[in-house]
């Protein structure tokens, strides 16, 4: 309850800020700019100024709790025994809350007039080219349309993450009443119109101790960062790269180690996305002697 009424604050405390931005005022709910270039003929349109966000708190030294929206992600990693040759064990704490989750879908989005639907190159080109990520499964459910998937990825889709996850968004109308948007995250802070249409500020939320996590190992590495910090890597190679380093006792070391790995993150992305490469930040905890 208290990461939920955290989360909520941010939110509010999001549409207050840009609220106090000039030229920004309150309309039936909304928060709206005009975007015209007449004065006489103003164009109000929806602002937001949504983001991700994730929260751990250690209380006790024995409990994790963890808050997670959008595609920011916490992993949990033990060491390997053998670094050389096995990869950590890792634990991802919230699965990111992507368009692509079926369960996200169902629960909130499935009855709203938003599309979740791939983006690739193609999709506003013609409507037959506004792939689905979803159809029905024939038992009243929902499940991933394969058609819709193989189409998109002829369409040169391609991957936005080392993991293998395809880029989607919730569309908002086009006939809707304001300008048509397009967000990558089923939750999260700050985004207002898509609110309108399943998104939601609400957090997933879990507690667990931390022993449980550990299992019994003496080392163990957390790390909560953005996704432009995972979408660089499979969370099994990075925790890798956080995992082996120096022992506590050379904390300068772990600490420049540590900073070469977001260095490394930076530049994956700047080389892949160019002009378009994604923020990034992250906080690494150690759990060791």
């Amino acid at each position: 309850e208290i990461m939920t009424a955290c989360f909520e604050s941010a939110h509010k405390a999001i549409y207050r800020a840009i609220k106090e931005q000039d030229g920004v005022k309150e309309e039936g709910g909304m928060l709206v700019m005009d975007f015209g270039e007449d004065e006489d003929s103003p164009e109000w349109d929806a602002v937001d100024g949504g983001t991700t966000a994730s929260v751990a708190a250690i209380v006790d030294g024995e409990h994790l709790i963890y808050a997670a929206v959008g595609d920011s992600a916490g992993l949990f990693a033990i060491p390997a025994a053998n670094p050389e040759a096995e990869l950590p064990q890792c634990v991802e704490l919230i699965a990111e809350h992507s368009p692509t989750r079926v369960d996200e879908f169902v629960a909130r989005l499935s009855t709203s007039a938003a599309s979740v639907v791939y983006n690739h190159p193609e999709m506003f080109e013609d409507p037959a080219c506004m792939l689905n990520v979803f159809c029905r499964d024939g038992r009243g459910g929902w499940k991933v349309d394969e058609e819709s998937e193989r189409r998109a990825d002829e369409a040169g889709l391609g991957f936005k993450t080392e993991r293998g996850d395809r880029a989607a968004v919730i569309l908002t109308p086009e006939d809707g009443e304001y300008s048509q948007m397009m967000l990558n995250m089923t939750r999260s802070i700050g985004d207002f119109y898509h609110q309108k249409f399943g998104v939601t500020w609400k957090p997933d939320v879990i507690t667990r101790k931390i022993s449980d996590l550990m299992g019994g190992s003496q080392k163990a590495v957390l790390c909560i960062a953005s996704d432009g910090v995972w979408d660089m890597w499979t969370f099994e190679e990075a925790m890798a790269e956080l995992a082996n380093v120096e022992p506590a006792s050379r904390a300068a070391e772990r600490k420049q180690q540590v900073m070469d790995f977001f260095e490394t993150s930076r530049q994956k992305g700047q080389e892949t996305f160019a002009d378009s490469a994604d923020n990034l930040t992250g906080v690494v905890v150690y759990f060791d002697p």
